[in-house]
């Protein structure tokens, strides 16, 4: 893709430090350390930590992922056919702890422990009896590892924080609150502003958020808070419930009121759920504005 992108005549990359952004007559400003690029438009993914705070009404939690590319030694063990999502056999009972596991090949795959919640760690050991202990496997090389952070928070994200500045990625708040997952949000963000760019000559014609899908997030954000175990309880049983291709439409977004209803009569305690959404509704109504930061301040947070 960079390769792509350094051959198209009208795309400069650039290895800077942006310091600061300010408006212009004519645009925007980036400063780096050496030099001031004038724009039309800017675009700004830096996640400023200054916007992930606690607050009535608010969840944050923090998710830590490990991943292994590894190729095993003593035949084959995974089906590409069939990927493994949120193998919830993990265990932590300070955290909800689950494994992916996407096979590249019978005997290759990309295997990533995850938890989630105010105490969550991932060690390294953790994830080694995991392939061994619930995996079955004995021995292994490790071709290609990655390790990360990342907020999951149902707080509101400021858009358009300058007349010609849009906060896009993870800084505009296209992380799904309950998965962790961006991708998908963030390629359909990309759509939405080239069409408002075609269409209105701007980039700020966004669709709104879906309230309920926000409500949803935080709901399952505060239980696996408060209880992790009963958390991957909800999921258990969600997935028992629910058919899959619904329960993608909603990780990707893609669900309406009504499909939402139906995932949230398909998970157990219906009680503790019902008044949960209750009283986050009513924080929702009582929601603070989208707090709006200054962009001088580079992110600190891997993405």
């Amino acid at each position: 893709m960079l390769a792509r992108l350094r051959a198209h005549p009208g795309v400069r990359l650039l290895a800077d430090h942006v310091t600061a952004l300010s408006d212009a007559p004519t645009g925007a400003v980036a400063h780096t350390e050496t030099e001031r690029i004038a724009a039309r438009w800017i675009f700004d993914s830096r996640l400023d930590p200054r916007a992930l705070h606690q607050s009535p009404g608010r969840v944050l939690l923090w998710q830590h992922f490990h991943g292994l590319r590894l190729r095993i030694d003593d035949g084959p063990a995974f089906d590409p056919a069939c990927p493994i999502y949120m193998d919830l056999r993990a265990h932590d009972p300070e955290a909800l702890a689950f494994l992916h596991v996407l096979s590249e090949g019978p005997a290759q795959a990309l295997i990533y422990r995850i938890e989630i919640g105010p105490h969550a760690r991932v060690h390294a050991r953790e994830l080694d009896d995991d392939l061994q202990n619930i995996l079955g496997l004995r021995r292994w090389q490790v071709l290609d590892h990655e390790r990360g952070i990342l907020p999951m928070t149902d707080q509101r994200f400021a858009r358009r924080v300058g007349p010609s500045t849009l906060r896009i990625g993870n800084a505009g708040g296209r992380l799904k609150a309950s998965s962790g997952y961006a991708l998908t949000r963030i390629l359909a963000d990309n759509r939405a502003i080239a069409a408002s760019l075609a269409r209105r000559g701007h980039p700020f014609d966004l669709p709104r958020e879906h309230a309920s899908l926000r409500l949803l997030d935080g709901v399952l954000l505060e239980i696996i808070g408060r209880d992790p175990p009963l958390g991957a309880a909800l999921l258990a049983g969600l997935f028992a419930r629910c058919d899959a291709p619904t329960i993608l439409r909603f990780l990707d977004e893609e669900v309406g009121l009504r499909e939402i209803l139906r995932i949230m009569m398909a998970m157990p305690h219906k009680p503790l759920l019902a008044w949960t959404g209750l009283r986050r509704a009513l924080a929702w109504l009582r929601r603070p504005r989208a707090m709006a930061l200054p962009a001088s301040r580079p992110a600190q947070i891997r993405q």
